[in-house]
């Protein structure tokens, strides 16, 4: 993950952490496991361990706490950033929903989702969407921003939330794959 996002490189005064998902055992990862309640993740207490070891060890800004995550990392950043609105400042995800539950607390939003993906559900990237709105309590206007290629909407939220919502249609990656995902 640490190559696919390249944040170390990018933020040069950002502590940047990587956390891993939990293996099931069948060849794929999960933020949930069996013992969850439902509608909470465990690791959302993972996600808490994490910041407070780091605000005890170095001089963190709490208020500048974000996440960001690509299809099931996706999901558990939107999941955090309801979840734990009071602490998260903003998420920015590609391909991944989250969650659906009463948020605690507004956090500032980028979502990213092609209608043509098939391996994250777009209908519930639209959900996300539309909680992130009410979580944020946004205005239901919204104007073109950049990137214009991904189709961006911001919509104005009080106290500075604004959540952006890009439906982008470019299913191909630089190489010429297609990958609406």
């Amino acid at each position: 993950m640490r190559s696919y996002y390249g944040l170390d490189r990018a933020a040069d005064d950002a502590i940047v952490v990587y956390p891993a998902a939990l293996d099931n055992g069948k060849g794929s990862f999960s933020w949930t496991g069996p013992d969850d309640v439902k509608g909470f993740p465990n690791d959302v207490l993972f996600f808490d361990a994490i910041v407070e070891r780091l605000a005890n060890q170095y001089c963190i800004d709490m208020d500048r706490i974000y996440v960001v995550g690509h299809s099931l990392g996706a999901w558990m950043a939107n999941s955090v950033a309801c979840l734990r609105g009071d602490v998260v400042r903003a998420s920015a995800t590609v391909g991944g929903d989250s969650i659906f539950t009463a948020c605690n607390g507004p956090a500032a939003a980028f979502i990213m989702h092609n209608p043509d993906d098939n391996l994250s559900s777009f209908t519930g990237a639209e959900r996300l969407r539309d909680m992130r709105l009410q979580t944020n309590a946004c205005e239901m206007e919204s104007k073109p921003v950049s990137p214009e290629e991904f189709l961006c909407q911001e919509y104005k939220c009080d106290g500075g939330n604004t959540v952006v919502w890009c439906p982008h249609e470019i299913d191909e990656d630089e190489d010429g794959t297609v990958y609406p995902h």
